[in-house]
């Protein structure tokens, strides 16, 4: 079972408080054709010295570990594609440096890859909080188009992480993420890997382990600059799919709207960003045919005065 080399990708930037607990999950596992790849986007912490600590702990693990800096720090696009560009394995597996693995999960994917000849194979996850774990309800589709419609349009999760991934997926393709857009960056890069994959597979009996804990981490920072560059992910599978499949274009419109929703609930309450929220409502309703796919209350915020709701908001809170 050892002839697949598998390529761990972990993405390094101030994760002090949770780096030791993810690298002695990666270095604990099972598999042994392993090679670690920590891009350290110039962290400003001790994440670093802390990865060397674990891995003095391992010492069969020395020479599977590379550690590669950038020059600036560059956001987490461009570390996800330096991982890539530096992996020498047969398949990739992406781990957020904050999240943290069952220490046979490796193995349970490659032993389902060498069944299945799969392109991708995925593992259930858990998604971890202060007092409580949650498994993520998945659904498992094993037709490719069915389960790319729904990536694309936002019934099910688009997560790199977790899912073991041929890398000729990406090198065979030119598939990477566009630098600067860190934000939905594995919504951007997944259907495009996911088009191009001849199958897929699931194991259900090994975890990974997303920690919800991490105020830092993009997907707990709602900021004006990370949704819009949703939407700039959104332009970049617009234009994917216009070139090699229009079918999916219809799918694309459909998350725009529930993205679009999404946001009119959070900014509704903000003060200020009055032209990112006008421009919000402005494209909801240009898409006024199929509004009747939102959640009820994002139409009542719709055709409501944004004032009353900070209103509302501030009466309440």
């Amino acid at each position: 079972m050892e002839q697949l080399k598998v390529s761990i990708c972990v993405p390094v930037y101030g994760v002090k408080k949770f780096i030791k607990r993810c690298c002695e999950s990666l270095f604990k596992q099972t598999y042994k054709n392993i090679e670690y790849i920590f891009i350290d986007d110039c962290s400003p912490d001790e994440s670093v010295d802390i990865i060397l600590g674990v891995l003095d702990n391992y010492d069969f693990r020395k020479e599977q570990v590379r550690i590669i800096r950038h020059k600036s720090n560059r956001g987490l696009a461009a570390a996800r594609n330096s991982a890539i560009n530096n992996a020498l394995g047969d398949f990739i597996l992406h781990i957020d440096s904050d999240d943290y693995i069952d220490k046979n999960l490796v193995e349970f994917l490659v032993r389902e890859q060498l069944k299945s000849s799969a392109d991708i194979i995925t593992c259930p996850a858990f998604y971890v909080y202060s007092k409580r774990k949650v498994l993520s309800a998945e659904n498992v589709i094993s037709d490719k188009e069915e389960y790319l419609a729904k990536i694309i349009n936002r019934s099910i999760s688009s997560r790199i992480w977790g899912r073991l991934i041929r890398k000729s997926l990406y090198t065979e393709n030119g598939i990477h993420n566009v630098p600067g857009v860190n934000n939905s960056e594995d919504y951007q890069v997944f259907p495009q890997l996911l088009y191009f994959a001849h199958s897929v597979s699931w194991i259900y009996d090994t975890y990974y382990y997303y920690n919800k804990e991490n105020d830092g981490s993009y997907t707990n920072c709602h900021k004006e600059e990370n949704d819009l560059q949703t939407f700039q992910t959104l332009d970049i599978l617009r234009c994917f799919f216009k070139q090699n499949d229009v079918r999916y274009l219809a799918e694309i419109e459909f998350a725009e709207i529930k993205i679009l929703g999404w946001n009119l609930k959070h900014w509704c309450y903000v003060d200020g960003h009055d032209k990112f929220y006008n421009s919000l409502v402005e494209k909801l309703q240009s898409h006024k045919d199929k509004l009747c796919f939102l959640d009820w209350r994002v139409r009542l915020i719709l055709y409501i005065k944004r004032s009353f709701w900070q209103f509302l908001y501030k009466i309440l809170a």
